[in-house]
Order: structure tokens, then sequence, then C-alpha cells
């Protein structure tokens, strides 16, 4: 056991060894980031920011950017050495990262318009339902207001398959946001939360279901599709 033990460690060491020295083999390059903060007034002039990347090497640290926005919400970052940044992340006001990076090919990465989260998210809610409940039970839907605050949405059985309204004043405050997500699913993904509160089940905890964003700060709704089961 305790041999079988050492040559497992032996081997992730010589694993993080050999991606150490591929590093310090690989020839330094210059790169350059730019993209442009936006929200739904507009452009956001003077935000600070950074670009964080993370580092696969052996007792690395990860690669910090800081940057200002100018007056027209565009940035720009610089860097010259071995890290090729095919994954990265943004961020605003020293939050958590608001957006993940990756599929960018070259030196020069242009991420484009990337908004600041949250946002709000006009949704049409529909219920496909499978199980109607009962007059005794509540589907509660929570409803973001901002990274700390939400609401709920309250709406009472039985349950019938359709729309049960729609809501200007959902946000989006997943993150990080993923880039990838415009290539895979043509938009940013988000997320509803919700459960059945029945009296025999009051400590439920929350299901929710994952859809596409129009583009944001549009106006457009995005149909979501909750089912109850």
């Amino acid at each position: 056991m305790q041999v079988r033990i050492m040559n497992k460690f032996i081997l992730l060491v010589s694993i993080l060894t050999s991606l150490a020295f591929s590093s310090c083999l690989r020839k330094k390059q210059r790169t350059v980031i730019t993209g442009r903060l936006m929200n739904c007034d507009g452009v956001s002039a003077n935000v600070y920011g950074k670009v964080v990347a993370p580092q696969f090497v052996l007792f690395g640290h990860e690669i910090v950017l800081p940057f200002r926005t100018n007056q027209n919400g565009y940035f720009r970052v610089m860097y010259e050495g071995k890290h090729n940044f095919d994954e990265f992340y943004v961020d605003f006001f020293d939050a958590e990262p608001l957006y993940k990076v990756t599929g960018i090919e070259g030196q020069e990465k242009n991420i484009g318009d990337i908004y600041g989260v949250p946002f709000k998210t006009p949704l049409r809610i529909h219920l496909d339902v499978k199980n109607p409940y009962s007059q005794n039970d509540t589907l509660y839907i929570s409803k973001p207001l901002g990274f700390y605050d939400s609401e709920w949405i309250k709406v009472p059985g039985p349950f019938e398959s359709g729309m049960i309204g729609t809501f200007d004043d959902f946000r989006h405050v997943d993150i990080p946001m993923h880039t990838a997500d415009i290539k895979l699913y043509g938009g940013y993904r988000s997320r509803v939360r919700y459960k059945v509160v029945t009296p025999e089940m009051e400590g439920i905890s929350l299901t929710g279901t994952t859809f596409t964003l129009k583009p944001i700060c549009s106006g457009e709704y995005t149909d979501v599709t909750l089912v109850i089961e």
C-alpha cells in the first residue's frame, strides 16, 4: 500500500516538474487583450478592473494585469512572457471574476463588449406541469434583485401548464459568465431557481432550469419553462 502511494506521489511530482520545465522552455511572447465594458445605459467609463490568468506550473502564481476603462469604455492590457492566455478571467470593482474567457486564439485577443453584472433580463415564465399538486401547495420562484438580495414569486396550486406571467425586473447574477457560451448556445446562459413547497415538505431544496439569454440589455423577453414534477 505504501509503495503504491509512493509511486503515485512520484508520478505527480514528475508531471508537475515536466509542466514547469516545458513552461521554462516556452519562448516569451507578447499578448494584448482588449475589450469594452458596457451597461444598459451605454458605456462604463473610468472603471477599474483586471485580467487574471492562472498559471498551471509548479509553485506558479496567477498573473494579474490591472486596467482602467477609457471614456468610451474600452480597456487594453499587454503581457510579455511565456503564458499563452488560453484561459483567463476579467473582473471589475475588485469583485469575484465576472467573465471566464476561453477559445480566443492568437496573441491579439479582443473580448468585445462585456457587461457589468448584475443586469436586468426580462423573462416570460411558463410551466410544464407533470404533477399539478393541490391547493395546499405553493410554487416559489426566486427572483434575484442583486447578488445578495432576492424575493419570491409565489404561485398557488394546483398548477396548470402555460404562461404564468412576464417579469421585467429579473436580474442575472450568475458569475463567472462564460464567453464560450456564445459559440455553444448563441448567447450567455442564465438560470431560474424554484421549488414547490407542500405542508409535508417545508425544507425542500431549490431546483433550477438553465436557459440562453437574449442579447444583454436588448429589452427582449426570454421564454423560460419550469417543469413541475
